[in-house]
C-alpha cells in the first residue's frame, strides 16, 4: 500500500506557507504602518511601496511551498520509512523501524477543515532527524503508524517503572493498552488560565513591539513630557502600567485556554501519550525509558491556592534534543502522590530533608534584593517615583526568605535524588541516580567565608543538558550529597529531623 513513493495532500502547500508567514506577521505590520521614513507619508504610493516587499515575500513563500510539496515523497520499504525531498538540494532519509522512538499524530486548524492530520516521526538519537508529513488522511497516518510499530514476535514482560528501568535498555515494543487516563476539567482549565503567570511573556512581547515602534518616536520629547507631569498626575503612568499588565494577563488567559483545552494524558504499557489543544490539536508521546527527571512547579499565583504543574525532562530524540514537557498543567497538591503513582510510578517518594543552615539566610536575602534594587532605581529615574525603591526592596527580602525556607535536598533508599529550590516558582525535582550525568559542589569566596556550597545536578536533557542547583547548603551536607552520586548503591543521607514529604513538601 505504501511501497510506492507518494506526495502529501495538496493542503500541505497551505500549511507550509502559513508556517513560514506566521513568523513574519509582526515585521510586516511594522513595515506597513511605520515604514522607513524616506517616503512621503501622505502619499498613497508610500503604502504601496511598503506593501510591495510583503506581497513579494508572500508570493515567494507560496511558490516555495508548492515546490516543497511537489518534490516531497514518502514511502515504506523493508521495515523503514523513506523520504525524498528537495528541488535544488536533494535529500534522502531512511529511517529504520527500530530507530523510531515516537510517532505522533496532530491536526491544526487548516488540516481539520479538510479532515487531515500531521504525522511526526521522531528517531532515537540526535544525529538523525525525524520526519514530519504535514498533510495526509487519518486512515493513512494510522496505517503508517501501525506498520512502523509492529510488535516483536518475542514474548513481552511487564514494563519497568521509569525510575527502575536500566539506562541502556533496548527499544521495547510499543502497545496501545491504556492503563490510566486523566482529563483536565473545565474549572481546572479556567483556574489554570487565570493563574498561569504567562503574562510576563506577553509583557515582553509588548515591550518588543514598543522597541520596534520607538524608533519613530522622539525619546527626548517623551522624557520631557513625563518629567513635566505634576506629581499628583503621575498616577496616570501607574494606571497605564496596570492597563498594560491587564492586557498581557488577558492574552495569557486566552493563550492558556487555546493550548490546554481538551487536555488528556494516557498511560500505555511503555509510554505516556498527551493530547491537547482547542484550535490546533497536538499529541506528545513520552517513552518511559526517556524520562530523566520529574519536576513539580508551584507558581507564585498557584501555590497560595494549593495548585501545581507536573513536568518531565526527557532525553533527546531527533531534532528536539530533549525537552521539558508538562504532564499535567493543573493539579492540586494533595492529588500529586496519586497522580505520580498512576502515571510515573517510581517518582513518588518520601525522604528526610537537608536544609540550608541559619547562617545562609543573609546570603539568600542579598541575592534576592539585587534585581529589585536595580529595577527600582531605573523606574525611579524614569518616572521620578522614588518611593518605588523602598516599596520593591521588601519584595526582595521576602523572596530571599522564601528561598531560604523552601530550599531542601535529600535522597531515598531506592536511588532517587530529591531537591527543592525557588526562583520565583517553587520547584521540586526528582532524579534517579543513574540519570545523573554529573554532580558538582561549588564554592565561591563568599561561600567559603560562611562554609556554604551549591550542589549542581546535571541530566541529559536539551542541547546543553538541564541543571538543577540547590543553593547555600552547609559544606558538609553538600559533600555528602556529592558522595552519594558516586555510589552505585546509595546510602541514607544523615540529616536533621525535618521530613521532606514529596510531593507536597509541606
Amino acid at each position: 500500500m505504501f511501497n510506492e513513493p507518494r506526495r502529501q495532500h495538496p493542503v500541505a502547500i497551505i500549511t507550509n506557507t502559513l508556517g513560514v508567514l506566521r513568523n513574519l506577521i509582526v515585521p510586516a505590520i511594522l513595515a506597513v504602518f511605520l515604514g522607513t521614513g524616506n517616503i512621503e507619508t501622505d502619499s498613497e504610493w508610500a503604502y504601496l511601496l511598503r506593501l510591495a516587499p510583503i506581497v513579494a515575500a508572500v508570493l515567494i513563500t507560496f511558490f516555495g511551498g508548492i515546490a516543497r510539496w511537489y518534490w516531497f515523497y514518502y514511502w515504506l520499504d523493508d521495515d523503514e520509512l523513506r523520504v525524498k525531498q528537495g528541488l535544488i538540494v536533494r535529500k534522502m532519509q531512511f529511517i529504520p523501524r527500530h530507530r523510531i522512538q515516537v510517532i505522533d499524530i496532530s491536526s491544526g486548524i487548516i488540516q481539520r477543515m479538510f479532515g487531515l492530520v500531521s504525522l511526526n516521526v521522531q528517531t532515537a538519537g540526535g544525529d538523525t532527524p525525524g520526519v514530519i508529513i504535514s498533510a495526509l488522511r487519518m486512515q493513512e497516518a494510522l496505517a503508517i503508524r501501525s506498520m512502523l510499530r509492529r510488535d516483536s514476535t518475542q514474548p513481552q514482560t511487564d514494563p519497568r517503572t521509569p525510575a527502575q528501568s536500566p539506562p541502556d535498555s533496548p527499544l521495547e515494543s510499543i502497545t496501545t493498552n491504556i492503563r490510566q487516563e486523566h482529563h483536565l476539567s473545565g474549572d481546572r482549565l479556567l483556574i489554570g488560565a487565570a493563574t498561569s503567570g504567562g503574562f510576563g511573556v506577553f509583557l515582553s512581547v509588548l515591550a518588543t513591539i514598543y522597541s520596534q515602534v520607538s524608533g519613530s518616536v522622539d525619546e527626548e520629547q517623551v522624557l520631557g513630557w513625563v518629567s513635566s507631569i505634576p506629581l499628583a498626575d503621575q498616577n496616570l503612568i501607574l494606571t497605564m502600567i496596570v492597563v498594560l499588565i491587564l492586557v498581557a494577563w488577558t492574552m495569557s488567559v486566552g493563550s492558556f485556554i487555546l493550548k490546554y483545552a481538551n487536555f488528556r494524558i494516557r498511560r500505555l504499557d511503555r509510554e505516556l501519550v498527551i493530547s491537547k489543544g482547542l484550535l490546533e490539536r497536538r499529541q506528545v508521546t513520552i517513552p518511559y525509558r526517556r524520562i530523566q527527571a520529574v519536576r513539580i512547579v508551584e507558581g507564585v499565583l498557584r501555590q497560595p491556592f494549593g495548585y501545581a504543574t507536573i513536568m518531565v525532562d526527557s532525553a533527546g530524540f531527533g531534532e528536539k534534543s530533549g525537552t521539558v514537557t508538562e504532564l499535567i498543567p493543573m493539579v492540586r497538591r494533595d492529588e500529586i502522590p496519586g497522580f505520580l503513582a498512576e502515571f510515573v510510578p517510581g517518582f513518588n517518594a518520601r525522604c528526610e530533608a537537608t536544609r540550608p543552615p541559619e547562617r545562609s539566610i543573609t546570603r539568600f536575602i542579598i541575592q534576592a534584593t539585587i534585581l529589585p534594587l536595580i529595577a527600582g532605581i531605573v523606574l525611579a529615574a524614569v518616572t521620578k517615583l522614588w518611593y518605588l525603591i523602598p516599596v520593591l526592596m521588601p519584595v526582595g527580602v521576602l523572596l530571599g526568605y522564601l528561598r531560604f525556607r523552601d530550599t531542601a535536598a535529600g535522597v531515598t533508599d531506592d536511588q532517587l535524588f530529591v531537591g527543592r529550590y525557588r526562583n520565583l516558582a517553587r520547584t521540586t525535582v526528582m532524579v534517579p541516580s543513574y540519570r545523573i550525568q554529573s554532580a558538582q559542589a561549588i564554592q565561591n569566596p563568599f561561600h567559603r567565608i560562611n562554609k556554604l556550597g551549591n550542589v549542581h545536578i546535571s541530566i541529559a536533557s536539551s542541547n546543553t543538558g538541564a541543571q538543577f542547583i540547590i543553593p547555600n547548603l552547609d559544606v558538609e551536607d553538600a559533600d555528602e550529597l556529592l558522595q552519594w552520586t558516586a555510589f552505585d548503591h546509595p546510602r541514607p543521607l544523615l540529616s536533621d529531623e525535618l521530613m521532606l514529604t514529596l510531593p507536597a513538601l509541606s
